[in-house]
């Protein structure tokens, strides 16, 4: 997960690139049980690498490292069936990646929730604008896989949109704004208001939240 801002840009890829090829040699050095303690927390991160990483090689490096434990080792829960959508030629294109193999990973329950929180806590005030922006995409999209949480971190990204920094109030804003459109859409569904769905007191501070971006200008 290492990404470290200069600027207008970053460093870390070369590093995250390196973490997942270690993480592919754990499958030959280690036998299952050895790994065993540690397999929930290897496959989330690889999958999140997967999904999000903004680079082609990092994210093709989890892939792969990922297949080599599955292949290997057998022990990453639901590993089979996610293989056969993100593998290392369907993780090239990165809008694929984050919108259709991180959707369909989240089905499953074990993986639902280190996404949803790793597009929150990391890509949505990333540097790269294409990238805050396929992630507020994405974020939509998973709202419906896990709607609980979503709701619960929401009231955090309110508060983001009027951080001094802009790429965190700028991605916090359109991700605020993605999920209240999917969670309007969750509520019809369920054939409730939003204002049910929400609370009213989430619900008055989402309406609010153009005013309260106004005063700060």
């Amino acid at each position: 997960m290492y990404d470290e801002r200069r600027g207008s840009c970053s460093v870390g890829s070369h590093i995250r690139d390196a973490a997942c090829y270690v993480c592919w040699a754990f499958a030959r050095a280690y036998d299952p049980e050895v790994l065993k303690p540690h397999i929930h927390e290897i496959a989330t991160n690889l999958l999140v690498v997967t999904a999000f990483d903004r680079e082609v090689n990092c994210r093709r490096a989890a892939s792969a490292a990922f297949q080599e434990i599955v292949g290997r080792q057998g022990t990453f829960p639901y590993g089979i069936d996610i293989l056969t959508t993100a593998d290392y030629f369907s993780v090239g294109q990165r809008s694929n990646a984050y919108l259709s193999i991180s959707d369909y990973i989240a089905q499953f329950s074990d993986y639902s929730t280190p996404l949803i929180l790793h597009l929150i806590d990391r890509k949505l005030g990333h540097w790269d604008a294409a990238v805050r922006e396929l992630a507020v995409k994405a974020l939509g999209r998973l709202a419906f896989r896990d709607t609980d949480l979503i709701l619960k971190e929401l009231p955090k990204m309110v508060d983001t949109c009027l951080a001094m920094d802009l790429y965190n109030s700028h991605g916090a804003t359109l991700g605020v704004g993605q999920i209240v459109k999917s969670l309007s859409a969750i509520a019809k569904e369920r054939s409730v208001t939003l204002q049910a769905l929400m609370g009213e007191d989430l619900l008055n501070k989402v309406e609010n939240l153009v005013d309260n971006l106004m005063k700060e200008m």
